[in-house]
């Protein structure tokens, strides 16, 4: 953005940058709670984390398919998500995060949302903090997060808003040379082991925090040991496996699971593609975190990158999950120079635009044009070029949206599961309602996964810069 004529102008400017975030939020908040609640989705994710904490009160197994449906299915709020059909949406979380929601299962549901809600706009105003101490305009993390976060997130309940909260206030720690404060917010973090578990490698390997990390990993464990009891050991050899089957096909997934299934691989094969997937990327993110906090004199760099780096490959990476690489891009774009700060630039835009979300709900692209002139804008273009990246994207929105319009849906056979489990019933749902493998579901994914090759390429650039070590 072309610097401002007067410390006057750039207030000014600052003030209205901001206010334009917070109204892209607020509108995006509107547009995804409005359609949540007209696809009976509202909630939804939400009052299967609180079903399954009121199972394991009641001595049941949270992964159980008859007591989550009993749950679920109960009269509950206004407006909410109800389970009908005898389909659950099941809980895949471990114990130690189950117990997390108990406070939530002894609470009315209407009050129990309302205060998760609270808490997840809570968790989004405080990670866009933290990230302002981090050297990144607060307009700039509020812009970048509005879409991903207010509109496919916090409508469902997602934990991903308090995953990024605590991702940012690791970084945060880290950067004020607080190591029981980073391993406290890394295992709030661990709340979506999928971006946690990663995190918490990092801190075991930093010394400064590994016996700290050490043992909140032990402690974690040992809890999801007591809570879950007879069931700790069948969640990761019957739980998971089952979860990874049901969603393999699945329309919303991003993994490289999905990715070989519906290029014709057999089963056991893309899971075990995805899981190898996985621990390649979740290495190299530490790897690549700790490579960049030497170059750029920045610990924080330890807790943002490996969870960006996980969203790469993997059996089961969920749209909702993506704005977990946003703050690794914001930080990022906020030091980097020359081509590492174009090519962050292009993956944060792409990234920050829930381009699957315009696909399932075609009305949601009147959003794109006001959030990516604006995103554009907070990253540091002109106004000629953010009208040029609106343009562009607006165009690709609807192109995008287009194309899925004519994917005829076709019902896939249902993967081979057990019954006793959540999992059976909802892998049979979404063979029948939510599978696909057209050409509009590929291209929709498409601008997102290039985004995390951008952000990845990015960083080894920002390796090879000076310029950036200077700015740190």
């Amino acid at each position: 953005m072309a610097p401002c004529s007067s410390s006057q102008s750039c207030t000014t400017a600052n003030i209205l940058r901001k206010i334009l975030a917070a109204v892209l939020f607020v509108l995006a908040l509107a547009a995804g709670t409005a359609d949540a609640v007209r696809t009976r989705g509202f909630a939804g994710d939400f009052r299967a984390f609180r079903c399954g904490a009121a199972v394991l009160l009641e001595g049941g197994n949270p992964y159980a398919a008859q007591p989550m449906y009993a749950c679920e299915s109960s009269r509950g709020a206004p407006l909410v998500y109800r389970a009908s059909g005898g389909v659950a949406v099941p809980d895949p979380l471990p114990g130690y995060a189950i117990v997390a929601f108990v406070p939530f299962a002894v609470l009315p549901l209407s009050l129990a949302i309302a205060l998760w809600s609270g808490l997840l706009l809570l968790a989004t105003a405080f990670a866009v903090s933290a990230l302002g101490s981090l050297g990144v305009a607060r307009a700039r993390s509020l812009a970048v997060l509005a879409c991903g976060i207010a509109l496919t997130s916090i409508p469902f309940g997602e934990v991903v808003p308090v995953v990024l909260a605590a991702t940012c206030g690791c970084a945060l720690a880290l950067a004020r040379r607080r190591p029981s404060a980073s391993v406290a917010w890394a295992a709030l973090a661990s709340l979506e082991p999928h971006a946690g578990a990663p995190l918490m490698l990092a801190l075991i390997a930093y010394r400064p925090t590994r016996w700290r990390a050490l043992l909140a990993a032990a402690s974690l464990a040992l809890l999801h040991a007591i809570a879950l009891r007879a069931s700790a050991l069948a969640y990761f050899t019957e739980v998971l496996p089952q979860h990874a089957r049901a969603e393999l096909l699945r329309s919303s997934q991003y993994s490289l699971s999905w990715i070989a299934a519906s290029l014709g691989a057999p089963e056991g094969v893309a899971l075990a593609l995805g899981a190898a997937s996985y621990a390649v990327a979740a290495l190299a993110g530490v790897a690549v975190a700790f490579l960049l906090a030497r170059h750029m004199r920045m610990p924080a760099m330890l807790a943002l990158v490996p969870p960006a780096f996980a969203l790469a490959g993997g059996t089961f990476v969920h749209l909702a999950q993506v704005p977990l690489a946003l703050p690794f891009g914001l930080v990022l774009i906020a030091r980097a120079r020359g081509s590492a700060r174009a090519v962050a630039f292009a993956g944060l835009v792409a990234l920050a635009l829930p381009w699957y979300a315009f696909v399932q709900t075609p009305w949601f692209v009147a959003l794109v044009l006001p959030a990516s002139v604006l995103i554009a804008l907070t990253l540091g273009a002109d106004a000629v070029r953010a009208s040029i990246v609106g343009i562009a994207c607006t165009a690709l929105a609807c192109t995008l949206a287009l194309v899925a319009a004519h994917d005829v849906h076709t019902a896939l056979a249902p993967p081979p599961l057990d019954p006793f489990y959540a999992q059976y019933a909802w892998g049979r749902w979404i063979a029948e309602h939510d599978a696909s493998r057209s050409l509009g579901v590929w291209c929709a994914k498409l601008p997102t996964w290039a985004g995390l090759a951008a952000i990845a390429v990015a960083s080894f650039l920002s390796l090879r810069s000076r310029g950036d070590r200077l700015q740190a």
